[in-house]
């Protein structure tokens, strides 16, 4: 009588064992770089977010109390500068000051301690008020405002800004 042996098939061979950490490989590859860009994404999303909302928060506060203004104290009729100044009716309020130290848009009403207006993720890089009245009238303020997120490292993405202008009437 003769006898074969079985061989024994509970093992993977060399390349079905590459075949399939070929597939894995590309599998976490596909993975990863998809996190990646959820995470990356994600960081863009919030740097736009922080210069969007320093953005409506400081324009929003200048033209609020440009409408509650008397008078604008400076810049003049037909000039430009990069400070605010405004005359309003509450003596300790008066005059109420916008200006840009640093890279920081900061606000003063009266005798009252300088605010700043802007967090400290971001920075101002342009701040400009112009004058565009016509004599007789209650007096409008064009706003020009620059602001990007603060980005140290240059890193992609955290970078983000905006240019925004605005023009304002005292009411």
């Amino acid at each position: 009588m003769i006898l074969y042996k079985q061989k024994n098939k509970f093992g993977f061979t060399i390349v079905e064992l590459l075949v399939y950490v070929s597939l894995l490989s590309l599998i976490m590859l596909v993975v990863l770089s998809f996190g990646q860009d959820i995470i990356f994404g994600k960081v863009k999303n919030d740097a736009i977010l922080e210069v969007n909302q320093n953005t409506q928060f400081v324009l929003g506060k200048i033209s609020k109390i440009i409408k509650e203004a008397e008078a604008i104290n400076s810049p003049r009729i037909s000039k430009s500068a990069n400070f605010l100044s405004l005359a309003l009716n509450d003596p300790l309020r008066n005059p109420t000051i916008f200006y840009l130290e640093g890279d920081k848009v900061k606000m003063q009403e009266g005798i009252n301690a300088p605010m700043e207006l802007t967090s400290n993720f971001v920075r101002v890089t342009n701040l400009n008020f112009s004058n565009i009245s016509y004599i007789d009238t209650h007096g409008t303020v064009k706003i020009d405002l620059s602001i990007e997120n603060n980005n140290p490292n240059n890193i992609s993405a955290y970078s983000a800004q905006t240019n925004f202008t605005a023009t304002v009437s005292l009411w």
